[in-house]
């Protein structure tokens, strides 16, 4: 009980001293749409933000561990890996900062009567920890660095990214291409620079008679300098120390922000691609439609969280059954964003044309893609087939695309080759109207070539002869067993190896 009391007032302590660290993290999540934000040490809440009782709904958590008291971030009413991620960086970059806090508030509170500066760096740390920003880390710096070390002027810069931060207190004396100058120097040196008019005149402008650049390291690298003018009768021993102590102190700040930004620029990619994936996901058919004298099955599996392939279905009773398959050359978003306009493109032409023929289908689409893929150096290769119920026919027209298995009830599959380049490759579509002979029991199987291409550890690929004979063994059974059946195969195959390109299926059926 006593350890229970002990810790609780610890952590008492410990908010108080992070409260304003803890507030900011709050208001900006709540900005973010979160409905609060709090934290809870062993099942109990001991802050919150707003001041309200929350709800015991779903929310997201993270660790966060306060000077060896472990309690938990909460965030309420957001969810998703990406806000997982950056509550998790959140809670990182919170504990950092209330240890380097806590390590600072120990070293004054042991050495503060022989180390009065160890006090002004206490100050300095307080007045640039609340902010994540380069340019305000900056600014303060500047101006907290030259009170400080009593210097009438300085400047902070910084070159983590371009152009060049500099950031002068109170005003420029230096220009930036003596600054630039001095840098490239420092960066060579790989130590401080220490100049005075007396010794060295020549290279100090008029009315600068002491400078001291010492440098700010970020992981290791010299990128950024805390520059100090003018000060009276010169740069002595304790200046120099508390002049790196305050530059070790921008590191670790400019780390900081650092970390931060780029667990935002993270979150937002991901947030933007599961976006992405979803819209893309949400393009493709919902639900496949019951077609008179077919059984039908799709499928797709992208290699990365966006893809290039995409299929469609569309059919209207008493009209002929009409499916598409497509491949975008590439994966991730650049073949994403083709396969979107693709798709378009070929079903706007599907249902518009007066002779909606596979043939005319493609050649039209060819005819509306043909400059967009040739400026990105990009095609697709596509199959478009339609099913004539009556006649027990199916006419198709394929443009480059592999592999095509037709396989007869009781008979021998075999691939269906293309007869025109993909589309986007000639201005002209050479695609003509194909026809093979569609009764109950044949089969059709559409993929795209990560089906063929996929490979194992010892880098050989699944190929076409495995691709037909498993079709001929799984002709016997319902679509969605012979598709389930080819995507267990090929992951059986290619178990650990990762798969490199999108996984495309259309399993038509005679019925």
């Amino acid at each position: 009980m006593a350890n229970l009391l002990s810790t609780l007032r610890a952590l008492s302590g410990l908010l108080d001293v992070n409260r304003e660290l803890l507030e900011t993290t709050a208001r900006a999540w709540l900005g973010l749409g979160a409905t609060g934000f709090s934290l809870w040490f062993q099942e109990e809440q001991v802050a919150t933000w707003p001041d309200i009782s929350l709800p015991d709904g779903p929310c997201i958590t993270a660790p966060l561990r306060l000077s060896g008291v472990s309690v938990e971030l909460r965030v309420y009413g957001l969810s998703g890996l990406g806000y997982e991620a950056r509550l998790t960086a959140d809670a990182h970059l919170i504990a950092q900062v209330a240890a380097l806090e806590a390590e600072l508030n120990s070293m004054t509170q042991e050495l503060i009567d022989s180390q009065d500066q160890l006090l002004a760096l206490y100050d300095l740390t307080q007045s640039t920890r609340s902010s994540l920003e380069t340019r305000d880390v900056l600014t303060a710096l500047a101006r907290e660095a030259a009170r400080l070390i009593k210097a009438p002027a300085s400047c902070a810069l910084l070159l983590s990214k371009l152009p060049v931060e500099i950031v002068h207190h109170p005003q420029p004396i230096l220009t930036q291409p003596l600054l630039m100058a001095f840098f490239g120097e420092l960066q060579h040196s790989k130590g401080r620079l220490l100049l005075q008019a007396s010794d060295d005149g020549q290279r100090l402008p008029d009315g600068v008679t002491t400078l001291l650049i010492e440098p700010v390291r970020i992981r290791g690298e010299i990128m950024g300098a805390l520059v100090f003018i003018n000060k009276t009768l010169g740069f002595n021993s304790p200046d120099l120390k508390l002049a790196r102590a305050i530059a070790d102190q921008a590191s670790v700040q400019f780390e900081n922000a650092q970390m931060y930004q780029e667990s935002l620029s993270q979150t937002r990619m991901q947030t933007e691609m599961e976006l992405a994936q979803n819209v893309q996901l949400h393009l493709l058919p919902q639900k496949l439609p019951e077609v008179n004298g077919l059984d039908i099955f799709a499928g797709s599996l992208p290699a990365s969280q966006v893809g290039g392939d995409f299929y469609d279905a569309i059919y209207q009773p008493g009209e002929p059954f009409l499916f598409m398959v497509g491949d975008i050359t590439g994966k991730g978003m650049p073949a994403a964003l083709l396969m979107t306009m693709a798709r378009t493109v070929i079903r706007t032409k599907a249902r518009s044309l007066p002779d909606s023929s596979p043939a005319n289908i493609v050649g039209s689409s060819n005819d509306d893609m043909y400059d967009d893929f040739t400026e990105v150096s990009m095609f697709a290769t596509v199959f478009v087939g339609q099913y004539h119920h009556r006649d027990h026919l199916m006419i198709y027209a394929n443009a480059g695309h592999s592999p095509v298995i037709y396989c007869p009830l009781g008979g021998t599959a075999y691939l269906l080759e293309a007869d025109s380049a993909p589309l986007g490759v000639l201005p002209v579509s050479l695609c003509e109207n194909q026809t093979v002979a569609f009764n109950p029991g044949d089969v059709l199987v559409v993929a795209t070539d990560g089906f063929s291409e996929a490979c194992n550890q010892a880098g050989e690929m699944f190929g076409y002869d495995r691709l037909l004979r498993l079709v001929e063994l799984l002709a016997q059974e319902p679509a969605w067993m012979i598709g389930t059946g080819l995507y267990d195969a090929v992951t059986a195959f290619s178990e650990g190896h990762s798969q490199d390109d999108d996984q495309t299926l259309f399993v038509v059926k005679g019925a």
